[in-house]
């Protein structure tokens, strides 16, 4: 039998192939897994464990259909998006005032994080994102002054 590749099944998402099988009766659904495991029993006919056959095939597959994101890497996260660290303490205490925070813990979280520390968090990373920093670091002072 010769088994020919799908390049559907590749890239199907998990609510299609379900869709896929709902459609059907319970009869056609053991068919079709059937032919499945018969069509995947003649690709595997030489030795090895099926997993790294499997693998091996889905991989070389795949790679014929990549999914490639903006910066022209494929898979993974996408990157993180970074926020210059502010010019002085003045953009910072503006900041707090249009967000409606606290402006004397944003400005300790400046004499912190941006003078002590560097523009580094407690852990010693660099800050990519300030004002979402500036304002996790407000919510948590006043959490603790309020417990």
């Amino acid at each position: 039998m010769n088994v020919e590749w799908n390049k559907f099944w590749c890239r199907v998402l998990f609510k299609e192939f379900i869709r896929h099988f709902r459609k059907m009766s319970d009869e056609q659904i053991v068919a079709d897994i059937r032919q499945s495991m018969d069509d995947l029993e003649d690709m595997v006919q030489d030795s090895g464990t099926f997993g790294s056959k499997m693998v091996g095939w889905s991989v070389g597959r795949a790679g014929q259909y990549p999914m490639a994101r903006e910066n022209g890497k494929k898979g993974g996260r996408p990157p993180k998006t970074e926020i210059p660290l502010p010019k002085n303490k003045e953009e910072v205490r503006l900041f707090a005032l249009d967000q409606g925070i606290d402006v004397d813990y944003a400005m300790e979280w400046a004499e912190l994080s941006l003078k002590e520390r560097k523009g580094k968090d407690a852990s010693g990373k660099p800050i990519r994102n300030w004002k979402g920093a500036l304002i996790n670091f407000v919510k948590a002072r006043k959490e603790n002054a309020d417990g």
